[in-house]
C-alpha cells in the first residue's frame, strides 16, 4: 500500500486536492461546485478480459454537461480503458456525475 501512494503522489498528473484539477491534466473547472457525487454508469461493457500485469490507460471524453434543476448538474463521460497492445479495449462506458453549485 505504502508503495502505490508513493507511485501516485509522483504521478505528474496527481493534484494535491483530488477536486482541483492543474493544466496537466487537460480537465477544465466548472466554478462554483461545492460536491460532485458518482451518480452510476450507463452502457458499461466488458470487452475484453485484462492478463494479470497488464498496462491499462482510461480515456475519458465529455459526452454532455446539462443542468438539470438550478443549482444541479449532470456530467457524463465517456470512458474506455485500453489493454496496451490489445486490438480491443477492456471496458467501455459512461460515467455519470451529478455537480451540486
Amino acid at each position: 500500500r505504502a508503495r502505490a501512494n508513493r507511485r501516485a503522489s509522483k504521478a505528474p498528473w496527481a493534484a494535491a486536492n483530488p477536486n482541483q484539477a492543474d493544466e496537466t491534466s487537460g480537465c477544465g473547472r466548472i466554478p462554483g461546485v461545492k460536491i460532485g457525487v458518482n451518480y452510476g454508469g450507463n452502457r458499461v461493457r466488458f470487452l475484453a478480459p485484462a492478463p494479470c500485469g497488464s498496462r491499462l490507460r482510461g480515456r475519458f471524453k465529455l459526452a454532455s454537461l446539462d443542468e438539470k434543476k438550478p443549482g444541479q448538474f449532470q456530467m457524463v463521460h465517456e470512458f474506455t480503458v485500453e489493454i496496451e497492445g490489445a486490438a480491443k479495449p477492456a471496458l467501455t462506458g459512461e460515467w455519470i456525475t451529478q455537480l451540486f453549485v
